[in-house]
């Protein structure tokens, strides 16, 4: 027996032995009932989506998929319940992008997506709209600029939250084209665009559902889409990379993710399903309806790889305005 060959023995056994083992652990899950932890209120956006794909998860496992509302501390709570869970794939986390950047917004928190958790699935991508008051003279992103450069600091806008993904938004946007704008804080969305409408400021980032009726009525004005592609209810508005701001947008998402340390063929399992119910037409047309776009198929390598650029990007925009949590 050649020496090359008694030295790979070994190694060979061990690959074989691990086929097996990797097989049982994927066949044998879900053997239980599976928690989704989600750090948002019920009833609310966030928890609308996660129950389009645990409704279908259920069926598809013939097991329960439970959803456990953990609301508060900008999403922190619902992390801090999802790591007392063991790294089993039996517990579940549905977040948004403040897992990404509250690192840096919370410095002093002891965990950090790209440590603590791996990336299942985007469930749903999140865009947001560039809308400008009706009564200010722009139709573009390009005039928005234009007019923030002649004067600057002169134009005022809505901030619903610090480190909000409105905030940031904007922040990207600001810094990735050096122009200056006054930011005017509001507790939440719905305030905000009421001062929009009213023209006290003039100009945000906003989520479609709640200003759609606005823009279809003339009373706010489309500029641009911070998201993947064009809204079905926007044809005509642009993306922001269309508009020629390819730097200055970060798809939102919402997503599914593992604790750290769960075996890698129970990630692929979930990871198979998600897409798999993702690609349903039936879940396409019930996130479209809701303001949302439909995620592509991603393995985990590039979810690893989203949530890492993400949580970088993210931080350095944060840092650089110096945006503190509220």
């Amino acid at each position: 027996m050649s020496r090359r060959l008694v030295f790979a023995i070994p190694f060979i056994l061990a690959s074989a032995l691990s086929w097996p083992l990797q097989a049982i652990a994927n066949d044998a899950f879900p053997g239980k009932t599976v928690r989704v932890v989600v750090p948002y209120p019920a009833g609310g956006t966030v928890d609308n989506v996660v129950r389009i794909y645990t409704e279908r998860l259920s069926k598809m496992w013939g097991t329960q998929v439970i959803v456990e509302n953990k609301p508060g501390a900008d999403g922190n709570i619902g992390v801090s319940e999802a790591l007392r869970g063991a790294p089993d794939g039996y517990t579940l986390l549905v977040h948004g992008p403040a897992i990404v950047a509250n690192p840096a917004l919370y410095p002093s928190l002891s965990w950090n997506p790209t440590r603590n958790f791996r990336g299942l699935s985007v469930l749903a991508w999140v865009p947001q709209i560039a809308v400008a008051a009706a009564d200010l003279p722009v139709k573009s992103m390009k005039d928005l600029e234009n007019l923030a450069r002649k004067d600057p600091g002169k134009l005022f806008y809505a901030v619903p939250g610090a480190g909000s993904g409105n905030n940031l938004s904007t922040q990207l946007f600001l810094q990735s084209v050096g122009v200056e704008m006054t930011a005017v804080q509001y507790k939440g969305q719905p305030e905000a665009v009421m001062d929009l409408l009213a023209n006290r400021v003039n100009f945000m980032f906003v989520s479609p559902s709640i200003v759609l009726q606005h823009i279809s009525a003339g009373k706010l004005r489309a500029l641009a889409i911070a998201g993947p592609g064009r809204l079905s209810q926007l044809p005509d508005t642009p993306t922001m990379s269309e508009s020629g701001y390819p730097a200055a947008v970060r798809p939102f998402w919402f997503s599914m993710f593992g604790l750290a340390g769960t075996p890698e063929p129970v990630l692929q399992k979930i990871n198979a399903d998600l897409v798999r119910i993702a690609a349903s037409s039936e879940v396409q047309a019930a996130l479209r309806s809701g303001g949302y776009q439909p995620p592509a198929a991603m393995s985990i390598a590039q979810m690893d790889a989203l949530v890492r650029g993400d949580t970088e990007a993210w931080g350095n925009v944060i840092r650089k305005a110096g945006i503190k949590a509220e």
